[in-house]
C-alpha cells in the first residue's frame, strides 16, 4: 500500500460481531445489510480498501462488490479476524 493514501478497514461481519470486538478504526457494514452497496460507494475510488469478515469467507463477495463498483486497490485480510486473533494482534471494543 503507498503512503498518503486513505486505507480504509471494512468488517463485513454483524454489528454484534463487530461489538464484540473489530480491529481499531474498522468501519463495520455488514455484507448482508441492505445498504451495503450504498454505504460502500460513499468512499473515494482511490481509497485503498481492506475488507475482512471472521474467517475470510465473506469478503470475496464484498471485494467483487467493490470491483463492481470501480474500486481497484482492494484487499482482503487473509483468514479474517480469526487470524488477526491467532497472531495475537488485539481487538477494540
Amino acid at each position: 500500500m503507498n503512503s498518503g493514501t486513505t486505507v480504509v478497514l471494512i468488517d463485513v461481519r454483524s454489528p454484534i460481531k463487530y461489538r464484540e470486538g473489530h480491529i481499531a478504526g474498522a468501519v463495520n457494514i455488514p455484507l448482508e445489510s441492505k445498504t451495503f452497496d450504498l454505504r460502500l460507494s460513499a468512499f473515494d475510488r482511490e481509497d485503498e480498501i481492506v475488507f475482512y469478515c471472521g474467517t475470510g469467507l465473506k469478503t470475496v463477495k464484498a471485494a467483487e462488490t467493490a470491483q463492481d463498483q470501480g474500486f481497484e486497490k482492494i484487499y482482503v485480510l487473509d483468514g479474517g479476524i480469526k487470524a488477526w486473533q491467532k497472531a495475537g494482534l488485539n481487538l477494540a471494543r
